[in-house]
């Protein structure tokens, strides 16, 4: 018997006998791994040896004999003996195959021999192996020709020609390159650490040579780099390489890869081990790991190669390669791998190389080099001893790298004219000190003057001489101080203060919900920044926010969004990424996509910041119940009430622990509580709710507050649930004047209570009033919003529902209608499906057609049905004048029409 390789087999009996010891170690490191794990190792470890894996294969079914094991490594018995036919000796082209150099996950490269007497070259051959010609396997086989022909670079092994054999197996010929793995190499010839750095920067220069070509390797590692007989490096295998205009590698792919060993996840950075989007920057990170150890023969981060999970959780800190050669100081093998002496290749790595690194192995893309270029540079840097821009830089620094930069022969002259030069500097940087420290006294203390003079002003109000026993309110102080600031001429010459107390005046305002005087000042504090060359700074970019914020209450979507864009880009530039002012901006503009009728954009905005604020501020940060909040509100305007209430009794619940019962956040979670609570027809819960809301915030903000007013309109839509529609008529009526006054006819929350309104007129049958009401606030609504905004098809069912009460069946069914359409056209159900297939019934059941009437009623609680948390009153009022319908005896219905209103209003009384 042989094996694949023509060698003699011994029978089972005498193999295990003999390698007894080897069979023990697999089996045994097999068990630690879990059983999904177990199949890769096990290819691995028995490569070559059929008999080993059979062995190691037999003990493992006995000591694991299910079928959640058995499958898995039946297939990889069958994938294991699947090997591809030996080539060599075959003909490929113009080549003759003579000897296999190697076997990869895609593919076999063999060593060949030019074979059509023209002349004489040995070549690399790559051929792809028949199990695995698929199509993921095959497009990377054409990835790495493609990307291979278009480099030429003297690192870079050249791709010469290529083809398909007879059997249509593609390969490609490229240059034979003999040499070893880099970290043998600098091993084998014990390379100073100078030696090592310029032997890299070679293969950083192959490297940034092919980003400039677009090309991003994605697998850089010892074994991809040989170096020649003659010292020259070759960057090989481009065969996951990926174009910076595709650089998308999933995680699971990585698993792919990893698992037929076309990617290690030693040398992978933290980005591609997590599937994010790849740039230059991780090819940086994979370089940083072989530079390390190439210094220090260690890897930075020593990941399990057989567990994902586990190689993506990196420590937050390497050690420095300085610190690692100092722990093997005692180890012999270690002392030999430098040309000089291990004390003096820690010394240098101490000054420069250890920065350079740590920092190209930084965990995180924005801390390392920006380019493969930039990290050479800085190693060419550190080789001619000058400042390297990883290492922090300071005056000591820069003056000891220029030190080391001379010889002997300068070195006096060099004291002599730093000494000079440092007297000269610090007798100069202590004048300039003097004369900045003094600018900067009499500048601090004008600016104190004037805004010690101004606030002396604005709270003279409150002086018992002029109040004259009235009680004066923050509102009245606000107004006296908005008239004073454009007299106040200190102010006038301080454009920076004047825009700071206009920008805090204008908050007031914008938090009293006197949204027209906040927009005046936040616009002028704004205008003062830029005067004072200050647009770029967190205080102007924090009042653009908060103008923001008041263009959205005042129903300015487009100025909102506009301005919030700039917000973020600013604040993205100024503060970073991960500032909580960014992520407030965000925040802040996924709001913005909400209150557009943009939902599931919304949605998705929300909860990825909801993620980032997590990681970046913790669970505790007051930010945090910001996020929860607006999860509930995009989560209550989709539809989905029960998920809506969910953030809301959270946001309730983190907001009271925080921050008390009488924070503006607590109180916005319970008014936003009872207002879901209201929408899905949870009326006995939702009134004792929503009237404590109104009892805090009255105390907190006023009677007239627009956080107080939105209360009371979710009460009077509560009353109207109860069937208290007189109380409702009247709380909307003072709702809608209160909101018309303070908010703006056309503002957003001003048109919802005049459609809730005109709901309740219809239900009082004031048709006439309802439907002018109604008719209004639909067409100026679907104007400024769109008509398939949320609130606008609400609308446009109330409509309907009018114009049916009046007879008008024609116009209100081309409403109906067209919702229908519109939502039978959406990929998931909303709830308010319910009410216009509810609506349809009605209006049928009205015309005399009780068959379609029923048919819509029978659909429309099927649908109701998804929505267990929501009680549809349309839905029971169209199922109540059914059964009063049917118990007429003037309609003469037929029995089994009747038995069918029964079995409906059963199902309903059922389900509640």
């Amino acid at each position: 018997m042989t094996n694949a390789k023509g060698e003699a087999q011994l029978d089972r009996k005498t193999y295990e006998k003999l390698h007894w010891k080897q069979i023990e170690t697999v089996f045994y490191s097999c068990l630690e791994l879990p059983l999904e794990q177990r199949i890769v190792y096990l290819s691995q470890a028995t490569k070559g040896d059929p008999q080993l894996f059979d062995s190691v294969v037999t003990l493992l079914q006995q000591s694991d004999n299910t079928l959640s094991f058995n499958k898995p490594i039946n297939a990889a018995t069958a994938a294991f003996y699947d090997q591809p036919n030996d080539l060599v000796g075959k003909r490929l082209g113009n080549y003759r195959l003579i000897s296999l150099i190697d076997r990869g996950g895609m593919g076999d490269v063999y060593l060949a021999q030019r074979d059509d007497e023209q002349f004489d070259k040995q070549v690399a051959i790559k051929v792809i192996r028949a199990i695995s010609e698929q199509p993921d396997s095959l497009e990377r086989f054409k990835n790495e020709r493609q990307i291979l022909a278009n480099l030429e670079h003297a690192n870079i092994a050249r791709l010469l020609d290529g083809g398909k054999s007879d059997n249509n197996q593609p390969y490609l010929v490229m240059e034979y390159v003999q040499g070893i793995p880099i970290d043998e190499y600098c091993q084998k010839h014990c390379l100073s650490l100078n030696s090592r750095l310029r032997l890299f920067q070679k293969i950083c220069n192959a490297v940034s040579y092919a980003h400039k070509n677009l090309v991003i390797h994605c697998d850089l590692k010892p074994s991809n780099i040989l170096v020649t007989q003659d010292g020259e490096p070759k960057l090989l295998d481009f065969g996951i390489a990926s174009l910076l205009s595709n650089s998308n590698i999933q995680a699971e792919d990585l698993e792919e890869l990893q698992a037929s060993r076309r990617v290690s996840l030693q040398y992978s950075s933290p980005e591609q081990l997590r599937g994010q989007s790849l740039n230059i920057q991780s090819d940086v990170y994979s370089l940083g790991v072989v530079l390390y150890e190439l210094i220090c023969g260690l890897r930075p981060y020593q990941r399990n190669v057989f567990d994902m999970s586990a190689a993506i959780e990196n420590p937050t800190t390497a050690a420095r390669p300085s610190d690692q050669l100092s722990a093997a100081n005692t180890d012999e093998t270690r002392l030999i791998v430098f040309a000089e002496s291990l004390r003096l290749v820690r010394k240098k790595l101490r000054f420069d190389v250890d920065y350079i690194v740590l920092k190209a192995i930084h965990l995180s893309p924005a801390e390392r080099y920006e380019s493969v270029s930039q990290f050479s540079q800085d190693i060419d840097r550190a080789l001619t001893r000058l400042p390297v821009v990883a290492r922090p830089s300071s005056w000591r620094y820069r003056g000891h790298a220029f030190w080391l930069r001379n010889s002997l022969a300068t070195s006096l002259v060099s004291i002599f004219i730093v000494c000079l030069v440092s007297f000269s500097l610090i007798t100069w940087q202590q004048k300039q000190q003097v004369a900045f420290e003094r600018d900067q006294v009499s500048m601090q203390r004008d600016r104190a003057q004037a805004v010690t003079d101004f606030v002396i002003s604005m709270l003279s109000n409150v002086d018992p001489a002029k109040a004259q026993g009235e009680q004066v309110t923050v509102r009245e102080v606000l107004d006296n101080t908005h008239q004073q600031l454009d007299q106040n001429d200190a102010l006038q010459r301080h454009p920076a203060v004047d825009a700071q107390i206009r920008f805090m005046v204008g908050r007031l305002y914008r938090v009293l919900g006197i949204y027209p005087l906040a927009q005046s000042q936040l616009e002028q504090s704004i205008d003062l920044f830029e005067q004072a060359n200050l647009a770029l700074t967190t205080e102007a970019i924090r009042a653009k926010m908060e103008l923001s914020n008041t263009y959205s209450h005042l129903s300015k979507f487009k100025q909102s969004i506009a301005l919030l864009k700039v917000v973020v880009e600013q604040s993205h530039l100024v503060n970073g990424p991960n500032h909580p002012d960014t992520l407030g901006a965000m925040n802040n503009y996924a709001g913005s996509l909400m209150e557009q009728g943009q939902l599931e954009a919304a949605k998705s905005l929300m909860l990825d910041l909801y993620q980032r604020r997590v990681a970046v501020l913790g669970v505790n940060h007051k930010d945090i119940i910001n996020s929860i909040s607006n999860l509930g509100v995009v989560n209550h305007w989709l539809g989905d009430y029960a998920e809506a209430k969910m953030h809301y009794e959270r946001c309730l619940e983190a907001s009271k622990s925080a921050l008390g019962t009488k924070n503006p956040v607590y109180l916005m979670c319970l008014s936003l509580l009872g207002s879901v609570l209201e929408a899905s027809g949870q009326y006995q819960l939702a009134e004792p709710v929503i009237r404590q809301h109104i009892e805090l915030a009255t105390k907190v903000f006023g009677e007239k507050h627009p956080e107080v007013l939105r209360s009371q309109h979710n009460l009077a839509d509560t009353l109207r649930g109860l069937g208290r529609l007189k109380e409702s008529r009247e709380t909307f009526e003072q709702t809608l004047a209160a909101r018309s006054q303070i908010l703006g006819e056309k503002n957003a929350e001003t048109l919802q209570s005049q459609m809730k309104l005109a709901r309740v007129l219809l239900k009082l049958g004031d048709y006439s009033q309802a439907k002018q009401t109604i008719q209004s606030m639909w067409e100026v609504h679907s104007t400024q919003f769109g008509d398939q905004h949320p609130v606008s098809l609400v609308a446009q069912r109330i409509l309907a529902d009018v114009l049916s009460a009046q007879g008008e069946f024609t116009m209100s069914n081309e409403h109906y209608h067209r919702l229908q359409t519109y939502y039978s056209s959406l990929a998931d159900p909303k709830p308010e499906h319910v009410n216009v297939m509810s609506g349809l019934s009605l209006l049928h059941l009205t015309r005399g057609s009780i068959t379609t009437s029923l048919d819509w009623l029978n659909q429309a609680i099927q649908l109701a049905e998804l929505f267990e948390e929501t009680r549809f009153t349309s839905l029971l009022d169209a199922l109540t004048q059914h059964i009063h319908y049917v118990e007429q005896p003037q309609h003469a219905i037929e029995p089994a029409l009747v038995s069918q209103v029964q079995a409906l209003a059963s199902r309903v009384s059922n389900s509640d």
